[in-house]
């Protein structure tokens, strides 16, 4: 009987033997699968820095265009008042030659009554 008895404990062993070494080749190959995900992980995080990197470029640019407009607005608003300078003097001169030319100019005798 002990002949019996030590042919199951050695196919228990066995069997033993057998799945301690499928766990061992599970655990090695989810190790694996993680090392690829950690890799490709890793491929993402440069791809999201390098669109972080491009983000930032089209950041100044803006700012860079933003400033181009403001420096425009300046340049319009500073003909505008050029403008509003050369317009009052011309309006001032007619006025001087109307007053020479004819006495009181029409705009004097409005604000006079």
């Amino acid at each position: 009987m002990k002949k019996n008895g030590s042919k199951k404990i050695d196919s228990f062993e066995k069997l033993g033997e057998l799945i301690v070494d499928e766990i061992q080749g599970l655990q090695e190959e989810m190790n694996d699968r993680f090392k690829k995900v950690d890799e490709r992980f890793g491929q993402i995080d440069e791809r999201f820095e390098r669109v972080d990197e491009r983000f930032e470029q089209i950041d100044e640019r803006f700012k860079k265009i933003d400033q181009h407009f403001v420096d425009m607005e300046v340049q319009v608003r500073s003909g505008f008042d050029e403008n509003k300078k050369i317009f009052d003097r011309q309006d001032t001169r007619i006025a001087a030659l109307e007053y020479n030319a004819f006495g009181l100019s029409d705009s004097q005798k409005i604000s006079k009554k």
